[in-house]
């Protein structure tokens, strides 16, 4: 795949992180137990664990949380030799994976 011609800048990520947080507050308000809370938590899995861990990493060090960095799953993937499609591709199958284990659990536990 060829690399990107442009980036979703500030107001793009925000724009995507509104939509997901419309998602997860649509979905647990209408939660009548705890599998809908999970389901909805694996939905939104990758992004969820990349920006906790982030957050996490740079608090414990004392960095800015704020600033920018290398340390990101994706930097780590392509520092131990993966290219750029492969990580594309990890990063997509997990997100559907988790995608597919959130509704799974949704849809078997509200038959």
């Amino acid at each position: 795949w060829p690399r990107a011609h442009f980036f979703l800048g500030s107001n793009g990520a925000l724009l995507i992180g509104y939509c997901l947080s419309i998602l997860v507050v649509g979905l647990c308000a209408t939660a009548s137990d705890w599998s809908t809370l999970i389901g909805t938590l694996c939905i939104i899995g990758l992004p969820a664990i990349e920006i906790g861990t982030t957050m996490m990493r740079r608090w414990w060090s004392g960095r800015p949380l704020m600033r920018g960095d290398r340390d990101h799953l994706y930097d780590k993937l392509l520092q131990q030799g993966f290219s750029t499609t492969q990580v594309l591709c990890i990063g997509y199958v997990a997100a559907f994976a988790m995608a597919v284990l959130g509704f799974a659990v949704i849809a078997l536990n509200h038959p």
